[in-house]
């Protein structure tokens, strides 16, 4: 029988009961106005992932770098376009917040039914990942450093 879909408490509470993302500890706080979590890795610069659910749907992503501090969009967009094999189980994408700023995330997703390490792997691929194309495309950015 499957297991029931995560919802953002009962997903938070999971991740707040001690577990660990590939021996990474982490700190895991329940963002209520937003329904969504938020996991800080500091042993990967305190980097920020947040989660939502979404129906079906847990969606893990995280702030690559601003739209602005990209020096060259067209040619960082074709480099993102060409990299789809160097990003397991991630993906980026140009989001706008509320006020209009642009920002580079990388993102994930899997089924709101997926066990609990599932969406552990998921965590640490995605955080593994966005170091990883903050090295790859850092001739990219504009002489400041990534999120």
């Amino acid at each position: 029988m499957p297991s029931p879909n995560w919802t953002p408490s009962t997903l938070y509470a999971a991740l707040a009961s001690g577990v660990s993302v590939s021996n990474f500890a982490f700190d895991v706080t329940l963002l209520d106005q937003q329904d969504a979590i938020r996991v800080v890795l500091p042993a990967m610069g305190d980097l920020e992932i947040y989660i939502a659910v979404v129906n079906d749907v847990v969606v893990v992503d995280s702030a690559l770098v601003p739209a602005e501090a990209v020096s060259d969009a067209q040619a960082f967009n074709a480099a993102v376009l060409s990299s789809r094999s160097l990003f397991p189980l991630s993906a980026i994408g140009l989001e706008t917040d509320a006020d209009g700023t642009g920002h580079y995330v990388m993102y994930g997703s899997l089924h709101a039914g997926s066990d609990l390490a599932t969406v552990l792997t998921e965590i640490f691929t995605l955080a593994t990942n966005v170091q990883t194309a903050a090295a790859t495309f850092q001739s990219f950015f504009k002489q400041q450093d990534p999120l």
